[in-house]
């Protein structure tokens, strides 16, 4: 039986980032020479510095951000992990969530995905888009 990070790669192609958790050079081995998947993580600071491309640590960086935001939709607007029966019910549930989230007041004003939401959304209900 598969362990769960290649068992959950295995449909994966392309590069996969991770946290410093799944630091090893076994599994990164592993995960590139069954499925052709590059598995990129940050460095702990008890190991020496490797030389990454410059595109791989800008899109490191921005795992970060993306956590963030997720973690703010699952506290904020209440999103919770279940498992879905279909993939439809994932989308709906995340769309939800996010609507949830463009609704308040203080994300409303400032927050980019807050207006980039509620433009598709005006946009859905004029019928210019279609959904």
């Amino acid at each position: 039986m598969l362990k769960p990070v290649p068992r959950l790669a295995r449909q994966l192609c392309g590069k996969l980032f991770a946290a410093k958790g799944y630091l090893s050079k076994a599994l990164r081995d592993e995960l590139w020479r069954m499925f052709n998947v590059q598995l990129i993580t940050g460095i702990r600071a008890n190991m020496k510095n490797m030389l990454m491309p410059l595109l791989d640590k800008l899109l490191l960086r921005r795992r970060a951000i993306i956590e963030t935001i997720v973690d703010q939709l699952k506290n904020i607007s209440q999103i919770e992990h279940s498992r879905h029966r279909s993939p439809v019910n994932f989308v709906v549930n995340v769309l939800c969530g996010l609507i949830a989230y463009c609704g308040q007041e203080d994300v409303a004003q400032s927050s980019c995905l807050g207006r980039l939401i509620r433009t598709h959304v005006k946009q859905v209900a004029q019928g210019s888009v279609v959904s």
